[in-house]
């Protein structure tokens, strides 16, 4: 059996990420319109919505956002194979509803 799923009919969810990613900017004390700034964004909606767990921080961002958050390479690699693992189980278990 070949069954397609739409992406768009499953939401993801980013937890993980946004756990580390408002713990870090918290301690570090800077404000998510700063941060945002910092990283290449106008405003703080990326960082607001990164924190709701809304989405997930770009490759290309990932480097810059540890140096400045002082975040480990390893928690950030957890923290986002562990969104992935999850969104992932969420397809896969609603292909077998």
């Amino acid at each position: 059996m070949n069954l397609t799923i739409k992406e768009s009919t499953m939401p993801k969810k980013f937890n993980s990420i946004a756990k580390v990613i408002r713990q870090a900017r918290e301690v570090a004390g800077i404000s998510q319109v700063e941060l945002s700034k910092q990283i290449g964004y106008e405003n703080g909606q990326f960082i607001s919505n990164v924190e709701r767990g809304l989405c997930s921080v770009p490759a290309a961002k990932v480097v810059k956002l540890t140096e400045i958050l002082n975040i480990s390479s390893k928690s950030i690699t957890d923290a986002m194979t562990e969104d992935f693992q999850a969104n992932l189980h969420q397809v896969v278990n609603h292909g077998k509803r």
